[in-house]
């Protein structure tokens, strides 16, 4: 069930936060544990004084993907529960106005911070708030505890948890930790905890120290050269600007070497929109195949969906790669992208776990079990039956046979963006002047520049669709 509450802001007594807002304490359940590859399922937001409640927010979150089942036993949070709860997108204004001048509060905020900065730049909003963690505030203010885990925390505080990895339910405990902590401090240790979370900016030294101030706080990809004018690494932006000067801070320590070392230059290509960042991205790894991508470096269709039936007539799916030799019937890209559809098949249409190669245990699958599977590893679902579910799930990856062309925002407001999509794979793209826009779509045709078939781009456009149904031309063909 979603539920959600909005107070008011209402005055109030703020200590020494009297210069950076108050506090914001969050909490989030989530679909896995990477803030780029996963999706938040609930949030709640407390905003607090450090003596009282000013206003609360929390509501479910519709992912857009499955939910792991190792994650619906942890949070009871099932994806019939998020069907009709609105997608990250559609409440991050709401979210953004609550902690975007005060103290960003969660324990571990080395998980929720980033997962919640990344939802917000999806959706266009920036976020570089100071942080403050419960977990390391409490090593220091309460140093004897010994165990500093939120549910041994609160035991030994004596706080109650009504509803323990719940967003909401662990956003009320987090700020009773917080309210003992603001009590306990008497030499401005908070205070120092969330200075410190503020990230110094050092450039590389052969970087001309102005170049930053000169890129743009606008969607695109920008491009690190070396001496030779070589491009090293390509990366996407809501605001080129802001992600650059990410990078050189004391928390990118993955780039440290090669920027002290041999980083000179920065270009830059706006594109208007966050889906053109993206698509450009990727079309410029695999042109420009940069030493410092390791992502994005997959061959295309190098993974995907392998079919085959075995004695008894039942089909097998499994994720299979094109280089074993394996013949694909639905090529997918990366590894993790192949799991993610097949985990999607399996839950919509009552695959078993065991057919899937996913698990092999001779008593059954885990998901016969709880009565997901109808009992083909057991061989008390008749093929037919099994078979057509699994046919009825890859007819369902096909390519939409509609021919459409996506409409976005322009690098200027003088022209826009067009973005083909034919039978559901996406072809290509082009920039045109409001002034030479074009009558009807055969006519926008000669505009869009050609690119090679590659599944991520497909994936980045389905996916963009699912979002904005309503963002794109009316259909053609």
């Amino acid at each position: 069930m979603l539920y959600r509450h909005v107070g008011y802001l209402i005055g109030g007594s703020k200590g020494f936060l009297s210069n950076c807002g108050m506090y914001a304490v969050v909490d989030i359940e989530t679909t896995g544990g990477n803030a780029r590859l996963h999706r938040i399922l609930e949030i709640a937001i407390i905003v607090h004084d450090g003596e009282k409640e000013i206003t609360r927010f929390s509501s479910l979150v519709n992912p857009g993907t499955g939910i792991p089942r190792f994650i619906q036993g942890l949070t009871g949070i099932l994806p019939e529960m998020v069907e009709s709860a609105p997608a990250f997108e559609e409440i991050a204004s709401e979210v953004h106005s609550l902690l975007k001048d005060h103290v960003f509060v969660a324990h571990n905020v080395s998980f929720d911070y980033p997962f919640v900065q990344a939802a917000l730049e999806r959706a266009g909003l920036l976020l570089d708030t100071p942080r403050l963690c419960t977990v390391r505030a409490s090593r220091k203010l309460m140093p004897d505890l010994g165990k500093y885990s939120l549910g041994r925390l609160a035991e030994q505080l004596g706080i109650p948890i009504s509803d323990r990895h719940r967003a909401y339910g662990d956003a009320e405990a987090t700020t009773e930790v917080l309210k003992r902590l603001v009590t306990l401090d008497h030499e401005g240790v908070l205070e120092g905890l969330h200075r410190k979370s503020r990230r110094k900016i050092e450039l590389p030294p052969l970087l001309p120290s102005g170049i930053l101030e000169s890129l743009p706080e606008s969607p695109g990809v920008y491009y690190f050269h070396d001496q030779s004018g070589k491009v090293m690494y390509v990366g996407k932006a809501v605001d080129i600007k802001r992600r650059v000067k990410g990078h050189f801070t004391s928390s990118d320590f993955r780039f440290e070497r090669f920027f002290n070392e041999q980083l000179s230059d920065i270009s830059f290509q706006e594109t208007g929109s966050e889906l053109m960042a993206n698509l450009m991205e990727t079309m410029e790894i695999r042109r420009l195949w940069p030493k410092y991508n390791a992502a994005g470096k997959f061959k295309r269709g190098d993974y995907g969906l392998c079919l085959y039936e075995d004695q008894r007539r039942y089909l097998h799916l499994s994720v299979a790669r094109r280089i074993t030799g394996a013949r694909l019937i639905k090529a997918l890209g990366y590894k993790s992208r192949a799991i993610e559809v097949l985990h999607d098949l399996i839950e919509q249409y009552h695959l078993c776990a065991n057919l899937c190669h996913l698990e092999k245990n001779s008593s059954g699958c885990s998901l016969y079990q709880v009565g997901q599977c109808l009992g083909a590893c057991l061989h008390k679902e008749p093929p037919e039956e099994y078979n057509e579910r699994v046919l009825e799930g890859l007819q369902s990856l096909d390519p939409n046979p509609v021919t459409l062309l996506i409409r976005l925002p322009g690098r200027q407001s003088e022209e826009s963006a067009l973005l083909l999509v034919e039978k559901g794979r996406f072809s290509g793209y082009a920039f045109v002047p409001h002034s030479d826009a074009p009558s009807h779509w055969e006519e926008a045709l000669n505009w869009i520049k050609r690119s090679p078939h590659d599944p991520e781009l497909d994936r980045l456009v389905g996916k963009y669709l699912k979002l904005h149904p309503e963002g794109h031309l009316k259909p053609v063909g």
